[in-house]
């Protein structure tokens, strides 16, 4: 698998996310409708660990056919921390449980900031989409990626790199313009779940409104 560029992907590969057993998640099927159980263990599970500046979705973006809980937490986006966090969850024998946490600092120079857009694939499933690196006076490693948490092998499953830029000069106008094009074609019939804007140069995609179980 190719190796992605921003670091929270590198620490779930090296395996320090914790990661629920994959058989036997009876007690989790949601029943399609807005309040099925898993709606609303979900939307309590939120309530009772975030106090303010979140949103949650819920998507299946582990492909297994239970549907996760995606929670954005934009509470530690101004000093002393300048972090936005995304944090992805799954229901294991009633029990939320956290697969990952992706986490990005909101005072880059350059683009790269957080960003996770989704897509859906077919079958209920979606994947995620997001900016990897930074760029710094226009020099930097940074790239758009499509993947999707394989519960089997406990790894994050890269899809698609859509285009990387990797240059240790300033890059020219010329290849941003077509990183961004690329981008933008890329994009197209994806859903935010939540973009730092100072650092997005492509179209922003449509929230994710059908997704979202809670906000505060």
């Amino acid at each position: 698998m190719k190796r992605l560029v921003k670091k929270w992907m590198s620490v779930l590969l090296a395996g320090t996310m914790l990661l629920c057993m994959t058989a036997g998640l009876t007690g989790c099927e949601g029943g399609g409708g807005a309040e099925d159980p898993l709606t609303v263990t979900y939307r309590n599970f939120v309530q009772q660990n975030f106090s303010h500046d979140y949103i949650a979705f819920k998507a299946d973006v582990t492909h297994d056919g239970v549907d996760d809980l995606i929670v954005i937490d934009k509470s530690h986006e101004e000093d002393p921390d300048y972090i936005t966090y995304g944090h992805i969850y799954t229901c294991y024998y009633g029990t939320v449980v956290r697969l990952a946490t992706k986490s990005d600092a909101t005072v880059h120079f350059g683009g790269g900031q957080f960003s996770w857009v989704i897509r859906p694939v077919g079958n209920g499933y979606y994947n995620l989409i997001s900016e990897e690196g930074t760029l710094y006076q226009g020099s930097g490693d940074i790239g758009l990626y499509e993947y999707y948490i394989d519960v089997d092998t406990q790894k994050i499953h890269l899809v698609k790199e859509y285009d990387r830029v990797k240059t240790k000069t300033p890059v020219s106008d010329a290849r941003w313009e077509q990183y961004l094009s690329i981008g933008n074609r890329a994009l197209q019939g994806t859903y935010s779940l939540y973009i730092y804007q100072s650092g997005w140069d492509f179209n922003e995609p449509p929230l994710a409104a059908s997704l979202v179980i809670a906000r505060g």
